[in-house]
């Protein structure tokens, strides 16, 4: 088993599973979004990659991703999102480079307000009553 240093996002099923039921809940929910229909899995894992680096988790660039066929991703791509390069090279599409920006964009707000309150929101309620300020159903401060 690896230690818990070397845990990545690929290899957290195992370091989760003295969590019991925890685990197999979040085992299900990681299987479910590599095989949703909406992004491909090659496409989820540029993201994957793309936050790795901007997280500057060496051992998650480095893990390989079970769930992708031989070939998914190719070496010269693989290569480009590890050293931040897909924005500028040709290997990537116009639509993939939009979600490599979305994808850095939502890390960035996120770190950026990090120490900030947090506060979760119905999306029903957020467009039912925008002005009214839709109770959060939870709130907290991380850091």
């Amino acid at each position: 088993m690896d230690s818990a240093s070397d845990a990545t996002s690929l290899t957290l099923d195992r370091h989760l599973a003295p969590a019991g039921s925890a685990a197999a809940s979040f085992a299900r929910l990681w299987a479910s979004l590599w095989a949703q229909p909406y992004l491909s899995a090659e496409l989820l894992e540029m993201c994957r990659l793309t936050l790795a680096r901007l997280h500057q988790n060496e051992s998650e660039l480095r893990a390989l991703n079970p769930r992708l066929g031989p070939g998914a991703l190719s070496l010269p791509r693989r290569a480009c999102l590890q050293a931040g390069e897909a924005f500028r090279s040709p290997l990537f599409s116009a639509a993939e480079k939009s979600v490599l920006l979305w994808s850095a964009y939502m890390l960035a707000a996120e770190a950026y307000t990090r120490d900030l309150p947090r506060a979760f929101v119905s999306y029903d309620g957020l467009l039912t009553d925008w002005r009214g300020g839709p109770m959060p159903c939870c709130c907290w401060t991380m850091g």
